[in-house]
């Protein structure tokens, strides 16, 4: 292993902090990668719980739950760790993709039933609704993707 000086140990720190100002003064914290699979921002961490979702921690306290999008998990820590207040429209949006998630799911059980009581028109209009939903959360998805990339691309 090489051994590094502690005078140039120290001028790395000095460096390494001033990027880490830096780039928090244009809105963006670097993301750390725990052991566990947690990521940090900061004081917060994004964990994944068992229902499938992320939730945001602070000190092992849950300040978000319920997320469905890791990148919108990712921004919303973001948001937090510049001391910026919660975006709730961004919360909201991430709610609005697991509804119409659900929705293509729940459409499309309802519409299979139907085929099989023989009821083909009214499959077809769960088939219908169904696409529908699944167009909306993609739509959705995308929105919320589209912002995450944009944050990366800023911290260039």
């Amino acid at each position: 292993m090489i051994e590094i000086r502690p005078d140039l140990f120290d001028k790395l720190s000095v460096i390494a902090d001033n990027v880490k100002t830096k780039l928090k003064r244009k809105g963006f914290v670097i993301p750390v990668k725990n052991k566990d699979g947690s990521i940090s921002f900061d004081h917060f961490r994004i964990i994944r719980s068992n229902k499938g979702c992320y939730k945001i921690l602070k000190q092992n306290e849950t300040i978000i739950d319920n997320i469905n999008l890791l990148q919108s998990a990712s921004l919303l820590a973001n948001e937090l760790a510049v001391s910026r207040q919660l975006d709730q429209k961004l919360y909201q949006e991430d709610q609005a993709y697991g509804h119409k998630l659900f929705e293509t799911t729940w459409y499309q059980n309802l519409a299979q039933k139907k085929i099989k009581d023989k009821n083909y028109d009214l499959a077809e209009i769960f088939f219908t609704k169904s696409d529908m939903a699944k167009s909306k959360s993609l739509y959705i998805k995308r929105e919320i993707t589209d912002n995450f990339y944009k944050l990366i691309r800023s911290a260039k």
